[in-house]
């Protein structure tokens, strides 16, 4: 788990054989292959007792009045969770918590009256488990490629190829 071209750097270098995540910006491909799995947006999700929980229409002032845990700066989805601010007449939180990581998220959100702002997949079992609530904002344009990027001169060893049939098949089965 890490920042995308983090990961993608180590894939380069030879130290990880497959990275799983969103599609990196064309300008850092070079020499990497990406497979796309299926298409994810971002959401923006609180405790389901947290006062914005079950609101119709979200503050403008909602990411000034609570934390905010979002996307580091440089992260592959952080330009299109701003642009969501600019769509939907959201002030940028002053002083986020900038982390990709799903276990500091989940706990702090449901510890601390905290908005998170990340990959739908990362919190879908939350949702559905009603740990967490998706607030009403449209996040519609942070639709995005998910998939696996592989070096393009590697030849994977046959448990990584089985590893990459496998999420195929489970994106598949699952409708994503």
């Amino acid at each position: 788990s890490g920042d995308n071209q983090y990961l993608v750097d180590q894939l380069r270098r030879g130290a990880l054989d497959v990275v799983v995540g969103r599609m990196p910006a064309p300008e850092t491909m070079a020499g990497v292959s990406f497979d796309p799995l299926y298409r994810e947006r971002v959401a923006v999700v609180v405790a389901r007792h947290h006062p914005l929980a079950g609101l119709e229409h979200v503050p403008a002032t909602a990411m000034e009045d609570y934390p905010v845990l979002m996307p580091s700066e440089g992260s592959i989805i952080r330009p299109f969770v701003e642009r969501m601010f600019l769509e939907q007449g959201q002030s940028m939180p002053r002083f986020p918590i900038e982390t990709v990581s799903s276990t500091l998220g989940r706990r702090f959100v449901l510890a601390h009256k905290a908005i998170w702002i990340i990959s739908h997949g990362v919190v879908r079992p939350d949702l559905a488990a009603g740990s967490m609530v998706a607030l009403p904002l449209d996040t519609g344009s942070t639709l995005g490629p998910v998939g696996l990027c592989i070096r393009r001169d590697h030849q994977l060893s046959a448990a990584a190829q089985r590893f990459c049939s496998l999420l195929r098949q489970t994106c598949v089965a699952q409708g994503l």
